[in-house]
């Protein structure tokens, strides 16, 4: 006679802890941005969770309604991270260069 005995062993996560609170490394924000040459991902966000803190770049992603297209001048944009919202404003500008173009004073 064979007997078998199966047994199945199932791994617990710990829970991971709760986002308490969001906050922008302000030295990864410029004064302002060339529209051509904005990129989200060099600024960045620290998430603290009860004490555990942590870096991360943000990705349009984490930014609620992230336009396809910018505007020139300021930007608001609201960063949520797993429901923790925080606003973050940009100031994009265009170069002087593409302004004289544009207004004709200037040709290519």
């Amino acid at each position: 006679m064979i007997s078998m005995l199966i047994v199945s062993c199932k791994q617990t996560e710990t829970p991971k802890e709760p986002v308490v609170t969001i906050s922008i490394v302000e030295d990864t924000v410029l004064d302002y941005y060339y529209i051509d040459e904005f990129n989200i991902t060099t600024i960045s966000i620290e998430v603290d969770t009860d004490g555990e803190k942590e870096i991360i770049s943000l990705t349009p992603l984490l930014i609620e309604n992230y336009p396809s297209e910018l505007l020139i001048g300021e930007n608001t944009f609201t960063i949520n991270y797993e429901g923790v919202k925080k606003e973050l404003k940009v100031n994009i500008i265009e170069r002087e260069f593409d302004k004289l173009i544009c207004s004709g004073l200037f040709t290519t």
